[in-house]
């Protein structure tokens, strides 16, 4: 009888020992997807702010070349036509 409830409880051991190991890979597994995870994010937030800097930049260049457009044409207008109507 002594026999059967070591053999028992060290199966029960055993067992725990296994389910235990599964959770720590499981743990570990995790914090890596985690970590990872994190990492990209990181990495698309800084291209987000990047790519919409260069597109804010360019725009900006494109206002101020029409702006230029319409600075030469106004001046074009007063040289032809003088200050007033």
């Amino acid at each position: 009888m002594n026999s059967l409830k070591w053999s028992s409880n060290s199966f029960l051991f055993v067992e725990i020992f296994k389910w235990e190991a599964k959770v720590n890979r499981s743990q570990e597994e995790f914090d890596n997807i985690s970590k990872a995870i994190k990492k990209e994010l990181e990495r698309f937030e800084l291209q987000r702010v990047k790519d919409f800097k260069a597109a804010f930049i360019s725009y900006l260049e494109a206002q101020m070349k029409a702006q230029d457009k319409v600075s030469v044409i106004f001046i074009c207008r007063e040289v032809i036509y003088g200050n007033g109507p």
